[in-house]
């Protein structure tokens, strides 16, 4: 399950793992695509509103 608020989702080049941007707890979600696991979650501040990844 991802923070409060999801809001914005980007995969890694390779599509193994998704970033979530929760707005209401101001984090990242990283997920695990293959089985929806959360790796982690990481701090970013107030209202995370988009995710870019560049590889």
């Amino acid at each position: 399950m991802t923070g409060a608020d999801a809001h914005a989702i980007a995969f890694s080049p390779e599509g193994s793992t998704a970033y979530v941007t929760n707005q209401g707890a101001g984090t990242v979600s990283v997920i695990n695509v293959s089985d929806h696991s959360v790796r982690s979650s990481v701090s970013v501040g107030k209202k995370p509103n988009g995710i870019v990844l560049r590889p």
